[in-house]
């Protein structure tokens, strides 16, 4: 059982020591390789634990087509990226896809995948940018090298990020907390130093795996007060409860005199109303994404949530870490001797002979769970 708190007492003191402490080496680091030349993949590497790259070993491969043609090259590619996706490859909706990937081989242009992630890691992973992250945009610079290895102009990744519907001074989710409870849900220097090392770690995957633009001025200009449709019931039970959970750690982050607002009843209410603009936020969201991409219509739209059989909404599910549900930015990252896991912060307990670590690439130090 003293093993077991353990665990539990390195996790949550994960990187950022109170609520917005800063960790100087992964801040200070990412700031020295935002003006640093990359000339690709570093030597570094060879810190990966053996399990994460045992993992990326395993990563499946693309099928080689018989010949050149259109049809056949985007069978392929689109059988790939639907598998990678855990869909069947007669999922209902298939030839949508198959047609925007059609078009690009069509007229030899690369294939652009458009995923919105990487916002901030979870209060209970304390914010900070880990080896899960890490492994996440390894494993998309895989898919996107397998469809170079078959067809010339390649693939890439395309990260859409959003840390200013957390920031937005108007209905984010930033305002909501700081309205009802007296603080921000994140402050600005943890979203900064996320970012910070997000962009640290995608500049050597570059053209496999990009960052899209900022259109954080386009979203408060003219999506923030935008109408969206009304939310699944379900689906605000699910995201409310995530926010209390958010909600709750942010209070215990804080010293005893500022935990006073954080009452069951005023978290209870919060979460809801956080859970309503997260709802809102993703509409919004995916309609800017839509009307903001030049050649949207020719990109392959990927989401971390939806449905496996039915691809008739034009979204592909795709997985941050192949075989492994949620995400490294709300789960924890195991690293086992054959390879990798998430598993939920509530669940860690449960996990025996896990030790925390870090390991160092690209200069910053990231963070995971060892199982031995």
């Amino acid at each position: 059982m003293k093993v077991y708190i353990n665990i539990l007492l390195s996790l949550s003191l994960l990187a950022l020591r109170v609520h917005c402490s800063a960790p100087a080496k992964q801040l200070s680091a990412a700031s020295a390789a935002a003006s640093s030349s990359w000339p690709g993949e570093r030597s570094s590497l060879k810190d990966v634990p053996q399990g994460a790259q045992r993992y990326l070993d395993g990563l499946s491969t693309i099928g080689k087509p018989t010949t050149q043609h259109p049809d056949e090259v985007s069978r392929l590619i689109t059988n790939f990226i639907l598998g990678v996706g855990g869909h069947p490859l007669d999922v209902k909706g298939r030839d949508g896809i198959e047609s925007t990937v059609h078009r690009c081989v069509s007229e030899n242009k690369p294939i652009v995948r458009i995923l919105t992630a990487f916002p901030i890691a979870s209060h209970k992973l304390k914010g900070q940018f880990s080896l899960g992250e890490w492994l996440a945009l390894r494993t998309h610079q895989h898919v996107s090298k397998e469809i170079k290895s078959i067809y010339s102009p390649g693939s890439k990744l395309v990260i859409s990020r959003e840390p200013y519907i957390y920031q937005d001074d108007k209905n984010g989710f930033n305002a909501i907390v700081q309205k009802e409870l007296g603080k921000p849900l994140y402050c600005p220097e943890q979203i900064q130093r996320y970012e910070a090392a997000l962009s640290t770690c995608v500049e050597p995957l570059k053209p496999h795996v990009e960052l899209g633009p900022d259109l954080s001025q386009v979203y408060r200009q003219h999506y923030a007060d935008m109408q969206v449709n009304a939310c699944d019931p379900q689906k605000l039970v699910h995201v409310g409860a995530f926010m209390e959970g958010e909600l709750k750690a942010l209070r215990d982050s804080l010293a005893p005199e500022d935990r006073k607002a954080f009452t069951k009843k005023k978290i209870e209410a919060c979460a809801k109303s956080l859970a309503m603009a997260a709802d809102a936020g993703a509409q919004r969201k995916s309609k800017m994404v839509k009307e903001h991409t030049p050649g949207f219509s020719d990109t392959v739209y990927l989401t971390l949530y939806g449905n496996r059989d039915d691809l008739s909404g034009g979204k592909v599910l795709t997985p941050m870490i192949k075989g492994c549900e949620g995400t490294p930015w709300h789960s924890a990252l195991v690293v086992k001797h054959d390879g990798v896991k998430l598993v939920h912060s509530k669940d860690v307990l449960k996990e025996s002979d896990v030790q925390q670590r870090t390991c160092s690439i690209n200069g910053l130090d990231l963070p995971y769970l060892q199982k031995n």
